[in-house]
């Protein structure tokens, strides 16, 4: 069997103590089954069968539709003596309920130094080990998921390379009260390599978990475990186990998550922070030879659309043009003289066209200084009163037109808060407005299903639909969502 060894490392040097792990390495492929796919499976010790996420044609291929509206992920782990792994996963929707998924795998040595049977040295050479794995998740059921991986397997050696191809079967299980599990079989067809005399054959591993996902509030829990049994051939067997940890600790807009994991061989930690539809993972794992970090970023796709941009422009120029008149109608403004009841009718009725002139300028503060100094100088002129009203009236008018502009602003730059925030100040203005009553519920939905709460995504996006019919974004995602919900066996929210 073909084995990589890193160069100029000598693991006698440690000292510090650790606690002891069994030499069960060595296998064909155990490079598929010892890393991750990203930083937050790392962080979790790799306790990944019964998760979801792009990377799950990696772990369990069922995981792929717990894909939501989709996502991307990279991984980049440098490791001992120049060698580095990295890894990119994404997943999407194809249709309700199916999810299509890619990996793409690569582990490489660095340069060591090539001996030979007689110890003498002859240059240096490498070792390479790629995977691109084509994954599929299906919806089979309301509480089951079930997915299959195709794999291309190539390593390179030196001047010696090999390819195979592979498939691993999965299936994943949602019970009731936030219970969840996963089955994965790797290499039920296993890839079979050949680089010079010995031909490997990637050995049979069965992955089988359960996890457990609660909230208490707005912060969300996961509890993952992960048992796997490897038979390398027909003499022995190994088994490994796992079990992480990830805990939503800051919710809001830029949510914090912490994780931490122990597994056979390690001790794991790491942290994910987002930002709308991007988060940085972290991930470090300490090992009896070293501290090895993993550095992830994952982008979820569905937050804003090349349609939603245009109407955010376009926006944002109307804005830029009513500012630009306000402007032009504050240095076009003249202040007016106080209101002197002395000077008869005749003033006022110059004050009170004045007033109107501010009025239809837009210069609310000037006008209400001077219905504030003409009410003073004649407390018993009736139509003082009448334009204070008229004046409120326009004053709030246009605040609900500028709140309005703000709300649409808000939701088409994913600003979901702000939105629902600007949208509440609107209707209690206007309770009245549909407009702006089915913006409040689409930024109450996008809410929602951040913090992974699809039931009650699912009846703020059906009154939405009701207030609206013509509303497509709407009708759109309360499709995806209802999808959601049907899979989720406590009502609608994420495991």
């Amino acid at each position: 069997m073909d084995v990589l060894v890193l160069p100029g490392f000598d693991a006698s040097a440690l000292t510090a103590p650790f606690r002891p792990r069994p030499a069960d390495g060595g296998f064909p492929g155990e490079w598929l089954v010892s890393f991750g796919a990203s930083a937050r499976t790392t962080a979790m010790a790799n306790a990944a069968v019964s998760l979801g996420g792009p990377e799950s044609a990696y772990s369990n291929p069922a995981g792929l539709a717990d894909g939501g509206l989709g996502q991307a992920t990279f991984l980049a782990a440098p490791l001992l003596a120049s060698a580095q792994y990295q890894a990119l996963s994404f997943n999407h929707p194809v249709r309700l309920g199916s999810y299509m998924g890619m990996t793409f795998a690569h582990l490489g040595s660095g340069q060591a130094e090539k001996t030979d049977s007689f110890g003498r040295t002859g240059g240096s050479f490498k070792e390479e080990q790629y995977a691109a794995l084509l994954g599929w998740g299906e919806r089979l059921t309301s509480q089951m998921d079930g997915g299959l991986t195709l794999k291309l397997i190539r390593q390179s050696m030196a001047e010696y390379s090999a390819s195979g191809f592979g498939l691993d079967l999965g299936w994943r299980f949602r019970g009731e009260s936030g219970w969840l599990a996963g089955v994965s079989l790797v290499n039920a067809a296993p890839a079979r390599l050949r680089l010079k005399e010995e031909r490997e054959r990637f050995p049979l591993v069965l992955r089988i978990g359960p996890g457990y996902a609660f909230s208490m509030g707005e912060r969300f829990f996961l509890l993952a475990t992960e048992f796997d049994w490897i038979k390398p051939d027909s003499r022995r067997s190994i088994k490994r186990w796992g079990v992480g940890f990830e805990a939503l600790v800051l919710p809001g807009k830029t949510p914090l998550t912490l994780r931490l994991g122990i597994n056979h061989r390690e001790y794991t930690a790491g942290f994910g922070l987002a930002n709308g539809p991007i988060e940085f993972d972290y991930a470090v794992a300490v090992h009896e030879l070293d501290l090895f970090h993993r550095f992830g970023l994952t982008l979820r796709f569905g937050y804003l659309s090349p349609l939603a941009q245009k109407k955010i422009e376009a926006q944002w120029r109307r804005l830029e043009t009513k500012e630009a008149e306000l402007r032009l109608a504050r240095t076009g403004g003249q202040e007016a003289p106080a209101a002197d009841h002395n000077n008869g009718g005749a003033r006022m009725e110059n004050v009170l066209t004045q007033i109107r002139i501010s009025m239809a300028q837009g210069e609310w503060d000037m006008a209400r200084r001077m219905i504030d100094q003409a009410s003073a100088a004649d407390p018993q002129d009736s139509r003082l009163p009448a334009l204070r009203r008229e004046l409120e009236q326009k004053i709030g008018e246009e605040k609900i037109k500028i709140e309005k502009q703000n709300v649409q602003v808000y939701y088409g730059s994913g600003l979901y808060r702000e939105a629902l925030d600007a949208a509440m100040g609107v209707l209690r203005l206007a309770p009245k407005d549909q407009g702006t009553h089915v913006l409040a519920l689409m930024s109450q939905a996008r809410l929602y299903i951040a913090q992974g709460e699809y039931g009650l995504a699912q009846d703020q996006l059906r009154r939405a639909v009701e207030l609206d019919p013509e509303f497509n974004e709407a009708a759109v995602l309360f499709r995806k969502v209802k999808t959601l919900v049907e899979v989720e066996g406590t009502g609608g929210r994420k495991k």
